[in-house]
């Protein structure tokens, strides 16, 4: 029992559920065939969820995942006690409904228990690993999760040297090839070899909203479930998974729950990252600005929402939309997951780290319009979306959650002169180059907006 008399959420404590608000896992993979590095809330809404929906449709067994958490062992403490066991609180402007997750059969914390990560990895029943490490582990000196994966790589060489699919689910451009080359800059020579031929790093594209828990969150599926869960996560209804389809083993039939197996992630990446993750940045910088707290005040905005219509009219010239996409209905979908009430993400946590997201989402698709010849008002929201970002580091230095915080800092302290706030911020060449700067048709329209933007801010 816990500390308020209630039991804990358990396989014990399933047949008591009865909500039909509720689904409960029919069966559970017998054995563990994933082992997945990083699993915090992301993982448990999404990787997770689709592993468990492939077996509940019909998929083999042996699927089973031992979840491993970062530095922290908190995850795995939570779930351990629940026999793996957790919900996912989907929520919509319609109702709640959890959805109690068996797809974990076991969990372990990266750094307290990474030794017996490895041989997981290197068993031979382990036919996939995946990753949710975010972007900063693959930088610099190599990070747990990366060392301990090498670990168990060059342990699986030198015993069976079974195949293996290695797959980053973290937002980065061609993600399993900045993990293949993360992996063979630290593993040894047989290693290496052995790796060109047993073992992939198929390139993904994941998406769902997954804002963080709170205590109101836990209470209501609390509610739901009539037992706490001490694991449980928050997430909107939607959730995509594309894959490249370059497996040499065995591997779950994800595609039963709707995942996409295609030769075109890329371009599927592109639609995401210039549609969703572009819009995302506009709504939350100039929102903001204006001083509303969520992404979903920000989305009843009619003149953000309009702004957020437009600039994704223009990003849709930069990318070829994969066979069979609907850009349109995209769009259109993007914005009613914004507009979902009962999600509640923070303008905080979308805006932080904005020097990592700026080149991909808005500065590749600003430079694109460009060479292609576009005048100020053909980019003119892309270039809103990037000045918001400009404006609110000078008046909102609160929400400057970055790696390059202190440089951003120092290049924004000076004068407020939108022109000298412009100018001084694109010396920041590692972030935006040096070709926009010296762009006059760029760094017009940027100040502009940016005087705008500062206006606006003082009236909000």
């Amino acid at each position: 029992m816990t500390r308020d008399g209630l039991g804990r959420l358990s396989a014990e404590a399933l047949p008591g559920v009865s909500s039909s608000r509720v689904s409960l896992p029919a069966r559970r993979p017998s054995g563990i065939g994933i082992v997945h590095l990083g699993a915090g809330a992301f993982f448990r809404a999404h990787q997770a969820v689709f592993t468990e929906r492939a077996f509940a449709r019909g998929g083999a067994d042996g699927w089973g995942i031992l979840a491993v958490t970062g530095q922290r062992p908190d995850v795995a403490d939570a779930l351990r006690p629940q026999g793996g066991l957790y919900g996912v609180l989907e929520r919509s402007a319609d109702a709640d409904r959890v959805d109690v997750v068996g797809s974990v059969r076991d969990a372990a914390a990266g750094e307290r228990d990474a030794d017996r990560v490895a041989a997981a990895i290197a068993a031979e029943e382990t036919h996939v690993v995946t990753l949710t490490i975010t972007e900063k582990a693959y930088a610099g000196e190599p990070s747990r999760p990366l060392r301990t994966l090498r670990d168990g790589l060059q342990r699986r060489a030198r015993s069976h040297g079974g195949a293996l699919a290695v797959i980053s689910c973290d937002n980065l451009r061609d993600n399993g090839a900045v993990l293949r080359a993360a992996m063979e800059r630290i593993v040894d020579d047989r290693t290496r070899r052995w790796m060109r031929d047993a073992v992939t790093f198929p390139r993904t594209m994941v998406d769902r909203i997954v804002p963080a828990t709170t205590d109101d969150d836990r209470k209501r599926a609390q509610a739901l479930l009539g037992v706490r869960d001490e694991a449980v996560v928050v997430a909107e209804p939607f959730a995509q998974w594309v894959i490249a389809d370059e497996f040499v083993g065995p591997r779950p039939e994800w595609e039963r729950a709707g995942a996409i197996l295609t030769d075109e992630v890329s371009r599927w990446e592109d639609m995401k990252i210039r549609t969703l993750n572009a819009a995302h940045l506009l709504l939350a910088y100039e929102g903001a600005l204006r001083g509303h707290g969520t992404i979903h005040e920000c989305a009843a905005d009619a003149s953000l929402a309009s702004a957020v219509r437009g600039l994704m009219a223009q990003t849709a010239q930069t990318f070829t939309a994969p066979r069979g996409a609907d850009v349109a209905g995209y769009q259109a979908q993007t914005l009613e997951r914004f507009a979902n009430p009962a999600i509640g993400h923070t303008v905080r946590q979308i805006a932080k780290d904005g020097t990592e997201k700026l080149p991909v989402r808005l500065l590749a698709p600003l430079r694109e319009l460009r060479r292609r010849g576009a005048a100020a008002d053909g980019f003119d929201l892309i270039a809103r979306a990037v000045a918001a970002w400009m404006a609110l580091v000078r008046v909102r230095p609160d929400l400057l959650d970055d790696p390059r915080a202190e440089a951003v800092g120092a290049a924004a302290s000076g004068s407020g002169d939108p022109r000298n706030l412009v100018t001084s911020l694109l010396t920041l060449t590692d972030v935006f180059g040096a070709d926009l700067a010296a762009d006059a048709v760029v760094v017009d329209a940027l100040v502009d907006q940016v005087a705008d933007l500062l206006r606006q801010s003082r009236t909000a």
